[in-house]
């Protein structure tokens, strides 16, 4: 019992040592991670550069080149880019005139040709539960 007392004031005064005398440290804040971070950066970019190449003069020359047909593909301020329809172009409202045969099935209207259907009913017993049920297909041979 003695050793265990004397064990545990050990461990609670050096514990309360250890909290006395540390050192308080300043609250972290935002200008202060702003500047560690502008740091880590140039820092990173200074150490980068060393291992860049130094640029050729012919890279410059074909980034040049290259700039210089890309422009060459731009249209001109000269250039006229006005939209002007040409008289054989069918107006809109001419186009919808047109039977649209052509053009897929209208889905939304309900076709009277034969087609596949599938028809069945359900048997239940006294106490509504399912017992058993009939399907009917009928596929037509030429679609």
């Amino acid at each position: 019992m003695k050793t265990s007392f004397v064990l545990l004031t050990l461990i609670l005064s050096a514990g309360a040592g250890t909290w006395y005398f540390q050192e308080d440290l300043p609250e972290p804040c935002i200008e202060d991670w702003a500047k560690q971070t502008q740091s880590l950066f140039t820092d990173a970019s200074s150490y980068f550069k060393r291992f860049s190449l130094p640029k050729n003069q012919n890279t410059t020359d074909s980034e040049d080149l290259l700039d210089q047909k890309l422009q060459e593909l731009l249209p001109t301020d000269s250039m006229d880019l006005k939209y002007r329809p040409s008289e054989n172009v069918i107006t809109t409202t001419a186009a919808l005139d047109i039977s649209q045969s052509g053009l897929l099935p209208d889905m939304f209207k309900k076709s009277q040709s034969d087609g596949t259907s599938l028809s069945g009913k359900v048997h239940m017993d006294e106490d509504d539960n399912i017992i058993g049920a009939e399907v009917e297909v009928a596929i037509p041979t030429s679609m």
